[in-house]
């Protein structure tokens, strides 16, 4: 009951959210998924925020103003966007993904899956946004259940080894209506800052059935 508790607690600590440093692109998450060994569907919510410049003092902030941590408005949109940084503290990049997961066991120790990503990634500079949305990098990977059941002290553990591909399904080229790339153009700032996504938090939500 102990080291239940102990797990439990230390679970919830890892779900506040923290400042910390990470990749802007990465793409490998793969969230909590439930392995009841029963085919399913789900439908996962990750919203990553990046605001705050360490060098002029700014403190990052989960839900930054304009942010809108589910769904950018609009979906794609630009209002006046260059990237242009002069340390405006409303600054802030984000990226969301709303995931469709599907998973289908073809025998008790053979599954499959496949993540559908739709991203939404929003830039703010000056006060000015740019919003790119549209489907991700597609996923497909099969696992193998090695060992199907690991108990100690009333807990469950698996160990499962596979592998799979990363289609090229996302468009890494999306433009806006002035030919600029998100998230940069080619109007550069000649001098400070140099980097806008040191602090960083972030959180993942899902629901399956």
């Amino acid at each position: 009951m102990r080291l239940l508790s102990l797990l439990l607690l230390g679970a919830a600590l890892g779900l506040l959210p923290r400042a910390s440093r990470a990749c802007d692109i990465c793409g490998c998450f793969m969230g909590i998924t439930p392995y009841d060994n029963q085919s399913s569907i789900s439908l996962m919510h990750r919203y990553r925020i990046f605001n705050g410049y360490q060098q002029y003092g700014h403190s990052p902030r989960f839900f930054p103003k304009g942010a809108r941590p589910f769904f950018p408005s609009p979906l794609n949109g630009d209002d006046g966007y260059e990237h242009h940084h002069s340390g405006d503290p409303t600054d802030f990049e984000a990226f969301r993904v709303v995931e469709l997961r599907g998973k289908y066991f073809l025998s008790q120790r053979v599954e499959v899956n496949a993540f559908v990503p739709y991203v939404m990634n929003t830039s703010q500079i000056n006060r000015r946004q740019l919003n790119a949305s549209g489907l991700g990098d597609v996923t497909v990977f099969a696992g193998y259940h090695l060992i199907r059941a690991i108990e100690t002290a009333g807990v469950q553990s698996r160990l499962i080894v596979g592998g799979g591909v990363k289609l090229p399904t996302g468009a890494f080229r999306r433009q806006n209506a002035q030919g600029e790339r998100y998230p940069c153009s080619t109007r550069w700032a000649p001098a400070p800052p140099t980097a806008l996504c040191t602090p960083t938090t972030s959180a993942a939500t899902a629901a399956s059935g």
